[in-house]
């Protein structure tokens, strides 16, 4: 999946709705998927999948049921198009996201973010590695905010414009990971933490 401002969209699916592929437009990502109901078990598996060169979103899921594996995520860009920042790897609101024997490399302000009460992040023997900063500094290799849960295991993240891994009022678990050459390896803020 090669260019375009997101890459991938999922959403929490009610009935007629079907999972969609945005090249020119997006879906909000501020919601949770609480809205969805006893729908958030819709699901989608990509394996050995490489999705490139985006700018708002390589990979977005909001309430939805995510798995990742063998799979590239790379060169998501930072832009003001339409209002929108932008610039994430994969982003989850609300829903999970399973990425493993994944590398997500090369992307403006976080690598992988998570957010919402609820959400959970899970990598294993993934790396994400160069995320690169945006004008006003910021440069997260992996983010958890709002009330998620991150969990690594047998992970990498490497050369983080700012921070490695941020919990931001979210806990987990960081297990046999290595945090290496940003400015800040670890930052917990707010409450919960790991």
């Amino acid at each position: 999946i090669d260019e375009g401002l997101i890459g991938l969209v999922v959403r929490c699916l009610t009935a007629g709705q079907r999972m969609s592929r945005a090249h020119d437009s997006g879906p909000d990502s501020s919601g949770d998927g609480s809205a969805c109901g006893d729908h958030r078990e819709f699901s989608i598996f990509g394996l050995g999948t490489v999705v490139v060169d985006h700018q708002l979103y390589g990979v977005q899921s909001v309430g939805s049921k995510v798995t990742l594996s063998r799979s590239l995520v790379r060169d998501t860009r930072y832009t003001r198009k339409a209002g929108k920042g932008g610039g994430y790897g994969l982003g989850a609101a609300g829903g999970s996201l399973l990425l493993e024997d994944s590398l997500v490399s090369g992307n403006h302000t976080a690598g992988v973010v998570v957010s919402g009460h609820g959400a959970t992040l899970e990598l294993r023997r993934s790396a994400v590695v160069g995320t690169n900063k945006r004008l006003d500094g910021y440069g997260d290799g992996v983010v958890a905010s709002g009330g998620a849960t991150m969990k690594l295991s047998d992970s990498l993240v490497d050369r983080s414009a700012r921070v490695g891994l941020l919990f931001d009022r979210s806990g987990g678990r960081v297990s046999r990971s290595l945090l290496r050459a940003g400015i800040i390896g670890l930052v917990l803020k707010g409450g919960a933490a790991p």
